[in-house]
């Protein structure tokens, strides 16, 4: 009986602290964004000036939505006040405008031959020889992420790439968002030796503010530059 009740207790609390933390709306729920982002970070992003809800609604261009079109997975982020409201999207704008480009030229190619005679040089290629990736979006605790496996080929000491499989993920604490990837390609140069790899799609937050649902777009384009030399 006495785990009973300790049982009971726990889920209790858990319980508890889980309505706190998520309310349910129409269909959705919200969260309040005190709860996710800490006052102290959001006073990090707050500008010098500022704005009214309808200048912060056509800087930033949200546009409101009905509920049936919060996807299900998606818990809608609950802002009560101007203040924050400027905060959290600035934070949005400087994770773009700190865009991560990794155009380093680290080459991870293994220069190891193989053949039944050491004097002769036989073609090998190898996949997945070298993998880059780039940090497109990392806002808050949530990020866009562009990888590439690479094939490359060599024949002594000469080298090329033949190929690139790429992909998104969209890790971290997700909440309030949803990633979207409309494209992604890869372009080999003319001599083989240098790849270009691009990707991008839209991150798209999910906000209730003044008892509207709203939606707030950013576009997030990556790019990846390497060479086997």
């Amino acid at each position: 009986m006495k785990k009973l009740r300790i049982i009971f207790t726990v889920l209790l609390f858990i319980g508890i602290l889980l309505q706190s933390f998520v309310l349910a709306e129409e269909g959705y729920k919200t969260a309040n964004l005190n709860d996710i982002i800490s006052k102290e970070e959001l006073a990090k992003y707050k500008s010098k000036e500022n704005k009214t809800y309808q200048e912060l609604f056509n800087e930033y261009n949200l546009k409101s939505i009905s509920p049936e079109d919060v996807p299900e997975d998606v818990i809608v982020i609950k802002i009560d006040n101007v203040e924050d409201l400027q905060s959290y999207l600035n934070m949005n704008k400087s994770a773009i405008d700190n865009l991560n480009k990794d155009k380093d030229k680290n080459d991870n190619y293994k220069d190891t031959q193989t053949g039944t005679n050491n004097e002769i040089s036989i073609l090998t290629c190898t996949s997945g020889t070298s993998r880059r990736s780039d940090v497109g979006f990392n806002s808050i605790s949530a990020k866009v992420t562009l990888y590439a496996d690479i094939q490359t080929c060599y024949d002594g000491s000469f080298r090329w790439i033949t190929g690139s499989n790429e992909w998104t993920t969209f890790s971290g604490v997700t909440l309030g968002m949803s990633w979207t990837e409309e494209y992604k390609y890869h372009t080999i140069g003319s001599n083989q030796t240098t790849i270009t790899i691009k990707a991008g799609g839209t991150v798209t937050n999910y906000l209730w503010i003044e008892g509207i649902l709203n939606i707030y777009s950013t576009p997030v384009n990556m790019e990846i530059n390497y060479s086997v030399y």
